[in-house]
């Protein structure tokens, strides 16, 4: 299948966004750059996307391997350096930090406090899993309307 550049651009453009929301700027262009930056990545996802032609377990099996196993691997591992980091400095553990390990398993993509960059892992796997259960409703129904989806702060 033959690239196309305006596709290229795109992501190009995203990646540049991604890196200067990250930046320290001001509060005005990191709101407006987070209003739709993720959106973006997702729609380019959307875009390339291709119609499931194997079977779903083996679909399923791929995404859990592809997205979920890493989350749960790094998501441990900032929990095993949150823990030994409390340890080393004899701070003790609230109900609070509770919650943040507990936060890996609640799988609803809301970021743990010590690794905040593995939301997309699980947000990806429900995109992924949205688009297996799309793909079965007919081409009639205008997905385009579904596509739009609120998000909140990452």
């Amino acid at each position: 299948m033959k690239r196309l550049q305006f596709i290229d651009v795109a992501k190009g453009i995203g990646i540049l966004l991604v890196v200067l929301g990250h930046l320290e700027t001001t509060d005005f262009l990191r709101r407006w750059i987070y209003s739709f930056h993720m959106p973006f990545f997702f729609f380019i996802s959307g875009f390339l996307s291709k119609l499931i032609s194997i079977n779903y377990i083996t679909y399923l099996n791929k995404q859990l391997s592809r997205l979920i196993i890493p989350y749960f691997f790094f998501g441990i591992i900032s929990i095993v350096d949150m823990l030994l980091l409390k340890i080393i400095l004899q701070n003790p553990l609230t109900a609070k930090h509770l919650d943040d390990i507990l936060r890996l398993f609640y799988l609803d993509g809301r970021p743990l406090p010590m690794n905040k960059v593995i939301w997309f892992l699980m947000v990806m796997f429900w995109v992924e899993m949205l688009n297996l259960l799309l793909q079965k409703i007919p081409r009639r129904v205008p997905l385009a309307a579904l596509s739009f989806f609120g998000g909140g702060d990452h």
